[in-house]
């Protein structure tokens, strides 16, 4: 059965349009990864307005995850966007601490210090309340810091909404509800904050590599 089996696939392999195939599958697959790694980018901390790209940035939202490293509590949740409301007037960042263009908030700085090395952690705590396609600053514009949050409560009621078919393109069976409530029931919190981008892009492009 074995000498079988490579003789269908040296047959299979030898042929032109399979070995064409291959070859632009294999080069679609490289240009997906290096397309992956160089369109990364991450804020440069020490200038403001200014972004690393490409390995540089992947080097940098390292060194941002590393230097935030341990669990997310709820406390430490509700201190970050507390604190991040402080730059805010309305549903979005005050005039005095914006950056862009050719205009420059007068405490752009004091923004930048803040904002440009925890870009990643603050968009991940406020995913909870996040709907759609949401900008996360006019989600934690609506967060209520006043009292400490219920981060995993609040994810939660979001994962349930979802498999009851809340923003879903299908509707999940009964077997699928059950199968990731109980994988979500599992997840152990205070959930670990570290780097993960390597598993991140992995699962991105998963679906090419497939």
């Amino acid at each position: 059965m074995g000498s079988l089996i490579r003789f269908e696939l040296k047959k299979i392999c030898s042929q032109r349009v399979t070995q064409v195939a291959v070859l632009a599958i294999a080069a679609l697959l490289a240009w997906v990864t290096t397309f992956n790694i160089t369109s990364q980018f991450a804020l440069d901390p020490n200038a403001v307005g200014s972004e690393f790209e490409g390995t540089s940035a992947i080097a940098q939202q390292k060194e941002n995850a590393d230097a935030l490293t341990g669990p997310i509590t709820n406390e430490a949740a509700t201190d970050a966007i507390r604190e991040w409301k402080t730059f805010m007037e309305g549903d979005e960042i005050a005039a005095q601490y914006q950056w862009g263009g050719s205009t420059m908030g007068t405490d752009a700085e004091a923004y930048w210090d803040f904002y440009a090395p925890r870009t990643n952690y603050l968009s991940l705590i406020v995913g909870p309340w996040m709907q759609g396609f949401e900008m996360p600053v006019s989600v934690a514009s609506r967060i209520d810091t006043n009292v400490t949050l219920d981060l995993y409560g609040q994810a939660r009621q979001k994962a349930a909404s979802e498999l009851a078919g809340g923003n879903q393109a299908f509707a999940y069976s009964e077997a699928e509800r059950a199968f990731w409530k109980e994988k979500a029931s599992n997840v152990q919190t205070p959930v670990e904050y570290g780097y993960a981008g390597g598993w991140l892009d992995f699962f991105d492009i998963s679906a090419f590599l497939i």
